[in-house]
């Protein structure tokens, strides 16, 4: 069967991704994945052993908990100290077994750990069921043997969920959230950018918030008994909003995926992403592709154990899979933009607002919308006061020749900037105008917001948004460290790795955006973090028409933008606009994006007069390092530590032994 060709985000043309099969109807396949460990314990009795893991569902169609129940309600039956527990949360229902482990033998080698689990697990489920998980247990991540405490008997009492949240100001942080010890402490720092200047000081974060913020002579006066982070010299700022970032999850987790992406940001000072609806697959068009998302960033937890009980924080221990908090965008596309009863539902479901492509996505199922879909789109968001970004390209058909007829060589990233010419960008926003004057105050569509994604084109493109923004729409513009970092006359023949739509364009354009972001007429920043395996960028080929478009760079955004900022006069404050307070007004979360009394207390501290080379030997956590356009670079400003919501979760190249990261959904 011959296959056909579709056009790419990068304007080239590409044998399409193999498009998954939706299977029949099949037994549960499940992965397992080692729980993180836990705060030290009290020492236990000898009879007290433990071995603790996670499953999570491989599938990609929503399954439900009962052909899991199928497996473990033979094992509850075959003994009595057994028992399921059911928890109904804001994260919906979950399942927790607790299974007896017979035979556990406590040893140091993680091949002989895995493969007594394994054995051991084949055992316990005296069925024919699916158990091809076993398979998927990783010998160099086996679960280590632990002790469990106390002596009494497993109750079969439903958990409250009150029971999984810590307790008092000095707690230690529960199930290995954090890094750090309590959950009430201050941090000090000669360089705290708040929303009333920079200040010597210190903040005061109790339970995951701000509580005071004081300067350094009124922090002297203070008795200091609580736990003191002192960053000394070090800019402590804000966590950054990542307000566009595809982090490929589920069905593409090859190419990123959840656990990967927010490590990596995490490492990079990012304390919120934003995660766009494609790349995945399926695409977030709907409540039921989000629920599917939705379900990949929590793990089913089974917990092997003895007779004894965990405690309530143990139980909680590691069920993300995320370590920064995640929120999600959801779809336009012509399959909802005109059924008021899906849109409206999938913004209920909790989605931050919509995204649409003006252009090919480059994903069969994400399809191009026009200027119809997007006013319908609008509409609905008007009444939920959302925003719409948009993806502003309009395919040419001049353009469209060049690609098909070839025309040049493909190794020149001369050829591939002619299939993206601004005139794209601008004939995009000039539809858009047409539509958006309808959210000034007073207009049909007030309440809605447009935002214009990755903006490029520094020339017509940017005049007429600044244009709209004079006249009273409701209107904001990003644009990439990408477009600020880099021109094209430096990109070497045949490195795809610095594709991406919009491309980036010369340097006369890059002094433009520069020029604009510094006067606000550019709102804010993004990533745009776009991977993919690295076989899809062809990087021996070097072809720019057919390499995969996108630019990985979720760890190095803060970096890169002090390194080339630093040459416009960039201060700490435009960052903390540009990267923390602006994106998360966009997204909705009014309690993110400043250091301020109620405020969650998201941080990043950073030294921005330390440099770095950007090479095999940095520790980078994005799932493919070497595709990144950044690598082989020198940046200045090293993160020292982010935190998130209070929890220390990144310090230094070390990570916070489980991920706490919370689920963020719209009101």
């Amino acid at each position: 069967m011959a296959t056909t060709k579709r056009k790419l985000v990068g304007g080239s043309t590409y044998p399409p991704l193999k498009k998954k099969a939706t299977p029949p109807p099949e037994p549960v396949h499940i992965s397992v994945t080692p729980l993180a460990t836990v705060a030290p314990r009290p020492a236990p009795s000898q009879s007290s052993k433990v071995m603790r893991f996670l499953v999570g569902y491989g599938s990609q169609n929503e399954v439900p908990l009962w052909p899991l129940m199928g497996l473990l309600l033979p094992l509850c039956l075959y003994t009595s100290s057994a028992s399921l527990l059911f928890l109904r949360s804001s994260k919906g229902l979950s399942l927790r077994a607790r299974i007896p482990f017979f035979q556990v033998r406590e040893v140091n080698n993680a091949q002989e750990r895995s493969a007594a689990l394994k054995s051991q697990l084949a055992e316990a489920f005296p069925t024919k069921r699916d158990l091809s998980f076993l398979n998927d247990l990783e010998d160099t991540k086996a679960p280590a043997v632990e002790t469990a405490t106390g002596s009494s008997q497993i109750p079969t009492s439903v958990v409250r969920e009150s029971d999984l949240v810590g307790g008092d100001d000095n707690q230690a942080s529960p199930s290995g959230c954090s890094l750090l010890d309590n959950t009430h402490y201050w941090i000090s720092s000669k360089r705290i950018v708040t929303p009333n200047g920079i200040i010597s000081g210190a903040v005061e974060i109790k339970d995951g918030k701000f509580t005071s913020i004081v300067k350094e002579e009124q922090w002297r006066g203070i008795t200091k008994q609580d736990q003191i982070v002192d960053f000394g010299e070090a800019v402590v700022m804000p966590g950054l909003v990542d307000v566009h970032a595809h982090l490929d999850d589920p069905g593409r987790d090859e190419w990123e995926g959840f656990p990967s992406g927010t490590r990596a940001a995490a490492a990079g000072g990012i304390t919120t992403l934003i995660d766009m609806p494609l790349n995945s697959e399926p695409s977030t068009v709907s409540v039921e592709t989000l629920n599917l998302k939705r379900k990949r960033l929590f793990y089913i937890e089974i917990i092997l154990t003895s007779v004894n009980v965990y405690s309530s924080q143990q139980i909680k221990a590691a069920k993300n899979r995320i370590f920064v908090d995640v929120g999600f965008w959801g779809g336009l596309v012509p399959e909802n933009a005109f059924n008021a009863t899906a849109l409206e539902n999938f913004l209920r479901a909790g989605v931050l607002g919509l995204k649409s492509f003006m252009c090919p996505s480059g994903i069969d199922d994400f399809p191009m919308t026009n200027i119809s879909h997007i006013k319908e789109g609008l509409s609905m968001l008007a009444k939920f006061k959302r925003p719409l970004l948009v993806h502003a390209e309009v395919q040419e058909e001049l353009v469209e020749n060049l690609v098909e007829n070839n025309d040049g060589d493909p190794r020149l990233y001369s050829t591939y900037l002619k299939t993206r010419p601004p005139s794209m960008e601008q004939a995009a926003i000039t539809d858009l105008l047409t539509v958006i004057e309808d959210t000034r105050v007073g207009g049909p569509l007030e309440g809605a917001h447009l935002h214009v994604v990755h903006l490029s084109d520094a020339g017509t493109s940017l005049d007429l948004l600044k244009k709209a923004k004079a006249r009273g729409d409701s209107l904001s513009v990003e644009t990439c460290p990408h477009y600020l970092s880099f021109s094209a006359e430096e990109i070497p023949d045949g490195d795809t790795r610095f594709k991406c739509a919009p491309p980036i364009r010369d340097a006369e354009n890059k002094e433009k955006l520069w020029e604009a972001l510094k006067v606000d007429d550019v709102d804010m920043l993004s990533s745009d973090h776009s991977p993919s395996i690295p076989s899809l960028k062809l990087l021996e080929q070097g072809n720019f028409l057919k390499a995969w478009g996108g630019i990985s760079s979720l760890q190095y955004v803060l970096s890169a933008t002090w390194t080339s900022g630093r040459e416009y006069g960039v201060t700490f404050e435009q960052i903390v606009s540009w990267w923390s307070e602006r994106p998360a007004k966009l997204a909705g979360q009014h309690l993110k994006g400043a250091i301020a009394v109620g405020n969650y207390a998201d941080i990043v501290a950073w030294e921005p007069e330390t440099e770095f080379h950007l090479d095999d030997n940095h520790p980078s956590y994005a799932k493919h390092p070497s595709i990144s356009a950044y690598m082989g670079r020198k940046l200045s400003g090293k993160v020292l530590a982010t935190f998130v919501r209070g929890n220390l979760v990144y310090r230094e190249g070390q990570h916070a032994a489980a991920a706490c990261g919370t689920t963020i959904l719209a009101q």
